[in-house]
């Protein structure tokens, strides 16, 4: 097969990629229905197709899958100006903050009010933590310095296999005194605090995004291009998965050694490049099919991502203080966790809708004027909560030490 058939010199391939907005949307639902899974249902070991997506797939695809996408969305809006990657990832990380303060610190400053529970009150120091916001405001800052220093894709992948492999080295060993700096530095490096996606391990995966987004630039044929690709994608997905799952063993170990996840180790890292491929390969053979009008649920989803993310948050934390303290209701059955996780979508995607029919502007004329203001406010509240958890409690719950168990 002739390859220059395939592939061309020139960028060919530059409208907007229906497999992509696909795998966007297929992981803010996998993460929906994760979330669900491990903070509603409690039994779901018990599940084995529970535990199937919440031990294995969500510890391969989801926030890998978005992460992948970020880096091709960078290739294909190449026209942004590097300053505007900046002020994205500032606005992003404000956000994720303003995320953390309503659902630790307003739940559970809340939950200390009404029980005087101190492990309520160690909770909220929850509110100063790294999540996925927080890894794509700092992944779009640190894109407008690559923009701005005109990096290509091959050089911005060869630094984030080093900064891979330096994180991998920190992991855990990085402590500095201070649990509040413990958890600032967990941002980019894996420290024992709640440290979830920090830079230096998970920047790998919009690197591996950029390259990918690179060469989809210049695909003529994406039929064959995909067809192609399925084939080393599925032959290493089923090694990875055998390996992985069947054997205690030092190299792959995001699935076995779940927290090793959070810290996303090299091995892993290139086998899930070709997971993810393999899922970009298989929405793409699923949406060639459709009409732009079947494919609008999917792009509304897709450039609404990162409200997805806040909304149904905010939802699932809500589902379990008034399902399982206020209501007395267990989600102890699957029928139970899946038909919750359906409600909050949908809750999701009608939040997000009335969002963004009649509030968007609005907000964004209301925010706009005084939003360093606004930036402010956030911060200092966020510092707040932490002062005065840290003035009651000496132990914080974090992935680490098992929330306490």
């Amino acid at each position: 097969m002739d390859i220059n058939k395939i592939i061309s010199k020139d960028k060919v391939n530059t409208g907007r990629q229906r497999e992509v907005d696909a795998l966007k949307a297929f992981s803010i639902i996998m993460m929906i229905i994760t979330h669900c899974i491990d903070d509603l249902y409690p039994g779901y070991e018990n599940h084995f197709l529970s535990y199937l997506i919440n031990d294995y797939l969500a510890q391969t695809i989801g926030a890998q899958g978005f992460m992948i996408c970020m880096g091709i969305g960078m290739i294909y809006s190449r026209h942004a100006e590097p300053k505007s990657y900046v002020h994205r990832g500032v606005n992003i990380l404000i956000i994720g903050q303003l995320l953390n303060l309503i659902r630790y610190g307003l739940i559970f400053c809340v939950s200390y009010a009404i029980s005087g529970d101190p492990l309520a009150r160690a909770y909220s120091f929850l509110v100063f933590s790294s999540d996925i916001l927080q890894f794509a405001g700092l992944f779009l800052i640190l894109s407008g310095l690559i923009m701005q220093l005109k990096l290509k894709p091959g050089h911005v992948f060869a630094l984030s296999v080093v900064l891979n492999i330096i994180g991998m080295g920190l992991a855990g060993r990085i402590h500095t005194g201070s649990y509040a700096l413990d958890q600032l530095l967990g941002m980019f490096i894996f420290t024992n605090s709640e440290s979830y996606f920090p830079l230096f391990n998970w920047f790998i995966f919009p690197a591996f995004g950029m390259l990918l987004g690179e060469l989809m630039t210049h695909v003529t044929d994406k039929k064959k291009f995909y067809a192609l690709t399925a084939i080393p994608c599925l032959i290493v997905s089923v090694i990875y998965y055998y390996i992985a799952i069947g054997y205690d063993q030092p190299v792959f170990t995001a699935i076995r050694e779940w927290k090793s996840f959070c810290y996303m180790r090299l091995p892993d890292a290139l086998a899930m490049f070709f997971i993810n491929t393999l899922v970009l390969c298989i929405w793409f053979l699923v949406t060639s099919g459709l009409s732009d009008k079947a494919m609008e649920p999917v792009r509304f989803v897709s450039r609404n991502i990162n409200r997805y993310y806040c909304v149904h948050s905010v939802f699932v934390y809500i589902a379990a203080g008034v399902l399982g303290l206020a209501l007395g209701i267990e989600i102890n059955s699957p029928a139970k966790c899946y038909l919750t996780a359906l409600i909050i979508f949908i809750c999701t995607t009608v939040t997000v809708w009335f969002y963004e029919k009649y509030m968007v502007r609005k907000c964004a004329e209301f925010f706009g004027r005084h939003k360093y203001i606004w930036y402010a406010i956030v911060i200092i509240l966020s510092v707040a909560v932490c002062v005065w958890s840290a003035a009651g409690v000496s132990e914080f719950p974090n992935i680490v030490n098992d929330y306490l168990e």
